[in-house]
């Protein structure tokens, strides 16, 4: 009789310790694959990402440096979980360097409306602390911001990217043969042209002569079609 009750007894630990190990396996299996369509719900489609990255260029040309900051800090603390597949080897790091460079179909970027519409704030933002690519060109024209902040006389926002992109920017040529000087010359933004000449050591006085050359042509700048012009925002 003793035997059989301690037989029965270590059947019941048996079965029920088989209970809860099984029960623990099922809920533990459970709970993965809520988190597995959980983060999968969490991707952002083609759209949702259109419609982000249209956000933050909206934002940046209204001069809205707390919605600029805060697309691009969420976007850098939750990139991992919204803009790629959990294979992907990209880094995070290179992920908010492709979204900050994010262009509408124009090719231009957030950067471009903040410096058009001189935003300082916005530009130290983009700049300094998401690397926004400061030579990067438009699609139609390839110019690039430095060449809209000189063409709307945004000293400022000059300085700041000759300081962050080196002199060599201020030289470069868009395909209407304008440098960012051109445009400051052309469009009498005489700050602007004290700030590149400061800022830069050679080719002041080619300058001048290449806009002494060009002079009938000043109509040829960036033009309405680029968005450059006619952009600030009151």
């Amino acid at each position: 009789m003793f035997l059989a009750a301690k037989s029965f007894f270590f059947f019941l630990v048996f079965f029920f310790s088989l209970i809860k190990t099984t029960s623990s396996t099922f809920i533990t299996h459970v709970h993965m694959s809520s988190t597995a369509q959980q983060s999968s719900s969490s991707l952002l489609t083609e759209e949702e990402k259109n419609e982000l990255v249209e956000l933050l260029i909206s934002s940046a040309r209204c001069g809205d440096a707390e919605d600029v900051h805060t697309i691009l800090r969420e976007t850098s603390t939750t990139s991992g979980k919204y803009f790629h597949e959990f294979s992907s080897p990209e880094s995070s790091s290179s992920m908010i360097f492709r979204f900050v460079n994010s262009t509408d179909e124009h090719g231009r970027t957030a950067l471009f409306f903040a410096c058009a519409n001189g935003h300082l704030d916005v530009v130290k933002i983009l700049v300094n602390e998401f690397n926004a690519d400061i030579e990067k060109t438009t699609k139609t024209d390839e110019s690039t911001a430095l060449h809209w902040a000189c063409l709307n006389g945004h000293s400022e926002v000059v300085k700041l990217l000759l300081e962050k992109g080196g002199k060599n920017i201020a030289f470069k040529v868009n395909k209407n043969n304008r440098t960012p000087m051109d445009e400051a010359m052309h469009n009498d933004r005489q700050e602007c042209v004290k700030v590149i000449m400061d800022l830069t050591d050679d080719g002041t006085e080619e300058v001048g002569d290449d806009i002494e050359e060009e002079g009938e042509e000043e109509e040829e700048g960036i033009g309405a079609d680029d968005g450059a012009k006619d952009m600030e925002m009151e």
